[in-house]
């Protein structure tokens, strides 16, 4: 049974969540340079998943990483607790390797809308087209105030989300398409 409400009262900051966190460089950059804020990431391939992983989480007491279904985890959350919602380079395609989900269809994103706080923030970089206007889309039939990117402390001004993951998809497309959207 995972259990972080108590952990959620513990902190006196912030509460970021992280669907699909890949390697968690993102999320372990922004827990260490914000250590009042909480942030739990999710990953649904447990490749991600090694003896390093767990050690630098044990070093940073205000992160928790899960070897599950983000969406799942999400659910299981009170309405109205995460201050900023996150989703970078979500998987556009249908995976042998895991149970893939689309975590940018409307039901998803009506799901997150219910999680964030007012005022709470939705950010989703993506390298696909197709996934950046779906979320568009999605987004805006919900009345999700559609933002400026604001940059991220400890982050290079330079990148959006500063992980390799970012570097590999600059490199192979050279289009980033980063949307941010604030609850009304």
């Amino acid at each position: 049974m995972i259990d972080i409400s108590n952990k959620l009262e513990s902190f006196d900051s912030e509460f970021h969540f992280e669907i699909g966190s890949g390697a968690f460089e993102f999320l372990w950059n922004q827990a260490d340079h914000n250590k009042r804020n909480y942030y739990v990431g999710t990953e649904i391939q447990s490749s991600f998943f090694n003896k390093k992983q767990l050690q630098q989480t044990e070093r940073l007491k205000n992160v928790d990483i899960f070897n599950i279904d983000g969406l799942w985890l999400i659910k299981k959350l009170s309405d109205n607790c995460i201050n900023t919602l996150h989703i970078y380079y979500p998987s556009p395609f249908r995976s042998t390797i895991y149970e893939w989900k689309d975590v940018l269809n409307f039901e998803s994103i009506r799901l997150y809308k219910s999680k964030m706080k007012l005022n709470g923030q939705l950010r989703i970089v993506t390298d696909n087209s197709k996934c950046y206007y779906k979320a568009l889309k999605n987004i805006l039939r919900l009345n999700l105030w559609v933002t400026n990117w604001t940059h991220m402390y400890g982050i290079d001004s330079n990148k959006l989300v500063g992980t390799k993951c970012e570097e590999k998809y600059q490199n192979e497309t050279n289009k980033q398409y980063s949307l941010m959207a604030v609850k009304i």
